[in-house]
């Protein structure tokens, strides 16, 4: 019998499904991602990345990509009408969605 375990193929080439692809790749696993868009959507496509976030990245050797792909704030401030909410002191990345 065949052994397949190092082949797998990720349904959908979201955010989720690509962590997945990068980690198992990490691990020397072959993937494929199928994802029904032939392009990235420009509609939603803002992400920030706080220190939180940064984390998981940085264990799949993303840092450098993100870094040349992102703008980098040096504080977090999210605000609602002119209210300040939270302000981050920590860097915030920046970028297109599909530039990740």
């Amino acid at each position: 019998m065949d052994d397949f375990s190092s082949h797998i193929g990720i349904i959908g080439g979201g955010i989720a499904g690509f962590t997945l692809g990068c980690t198992l790749k990490k691990y020397g696993i072959n993937t494929v991602i199928f994802e029904k868009e032939s392009m990235a959507s420009e509609s939603g496509a803002g992400i920030s990345i706080s220190p939180n976030g940064v984390i998981p990245l940085e264990h799949l050797d993303l840092m450098d990509h993100l870094k040349s792909n992102s703008y980098k704030s040096q504080k977090g401030i999210l605000k609602y009408k002119s209210e300040l909410l939270l302000e981050m002191p920590s860097p915030v990345y920046s970028m297109n969605r599909r530039d990740l």
